[in-house]
């Protein structure tokens, strides 16, 4: 009964010997991609607010002491994904908390590999209707985040700029790390605004320079990549012959209910990819070479019980 035992669990073990791989190199891969259906929104708020305002019936003017806040809506196209990329179709709408008034709205159409989220040249991708090559990562970080610095990209500049590895942190108990995005002076585009914002009492339009600055600071989960905290300290201005006019400088940041949203999903999201990476395949390998030593220890037939039946004298022999 013992040798049938231990046949059974030598059978147990070698099998989880080979699932064990199996489940590393096979099935875990599979499990660690950002979904192709992905639906996210994060809300982003910020108080005393300075930003331009255009309107038809005051045309462009200066406000100060606003509150805004600034959702962000990411879509997967589900039918130009595959098994390697991702697409997104991610949306900016930036409004006025107080009236709900149009600030500005963005669009950005980009494909990433699903699992390092690095970006694919691909399908249409632009920044609002135009062409834009995305680089870098954009969104999320890569499964298995490391503490190093990465190319982020930004679309206001529409090009990347390092994301540096700042230390550990903890959001609502979840361990995450910090990583930091300075940027500085960049001239986005000359455009033509009216005169009168900076003092000039001539009518008509003039030349200025689009001055954007920011300093965006992302507290990432490193097991999924994900984002659970973002903030943003921009300010923008425009220049005109060397004198300058505010025309956005804010402090962005999720508010609560985005960041607990983002801890509850990030929490299910770790367990479900460490379960499949990291504690199965341990698991099953343990548990595989557990079961051969004791298979292999109740199957064989022990050498010594031999021997004794062998040197037995037979009755022949005794009568003899």
């Amino acid at each position: 009964m013992k040798r049938v035992a231990g046949a059974i669990l030598l059978g147990l073990g070698l099998f989880s010997l080979v699932l064990a791989p199996l489940v590393w190199f096979y099935v875990a891969p599979s499990v660690a991609k950002v979904k192709l259906n992905q639906k996210a929104v994060t809300v982003s708020e910020a108080e005393n607010v300075t930003y331009l305002a255009v309107s038809a019936e005051k045309g462009a003017e200066i406000k100060t002491g606003q509150s805004i806040r600034a959702t962000r809506t990411v879509h997967g196209d589900v039918k130009s994904g595959n098994d390697d990329r991702v697409v997104f179709d991610v949306s900016v709408v930036i409004e006025n908390s107080a009236d709900d008034a149009l600030i500005r709205a963005n669009l950005d159409r980009l494909a990433m590999d699903r699992r390092t989220s690095g970006a694919i040249k691909c399908c249409r991708e632009n920044i609002d209707g135009k062409p834009v090559e995305h680089k870098g990562i954009s969104y999320k970080f890569p499964f298995d985040t490391q503490k190093k610095t990465y190319a982020y990209f930004d679309t206001t500049a529409k090009t990347t700029f390092p994301m540096k590895f700042k230390g550990e942190d903890k959001i609502k108990g979840l361990d995450v790390y910090k990583f930091e995005q300075p940027i500085t002076d960049q001239n986005i585009e000359e455009r033509e605004v009216p005169g009168s914002l900076f003092g000039k009492t001539a009518p008509g339009n003039v030349k200025a320079d689009l001055i954007y600055n920011n300093t965006r600071t992302v507290w990432v989960e490193p097991v999924t990549g994900s984002i659970v905290r973002g903030q943003e300290q921009q300010k923008q201005i425009l220049r005109h012959e060397g004198d300058d006019t505010v025309v956005l400088e804010a402090t962005l940041a999720f508010n609560d209910k985005t960041v607990t949203k983002q801890v509850e999903e990030a929490e299910t999201n770790k367990a479900g990819v460490t379960l499949i990476t990291k504690t199965l395949p341990l698991v099953l390998l343990i548990v595989g070479v557990l079961f051969v030593i004791l298979g292999a220890l109740l199957a064989r037939r022990p050498g010594h019980v031999g021997a004794r039946r062998a040197e037995a004298p037979t009755r022949e022999a005794l009568d003899a």
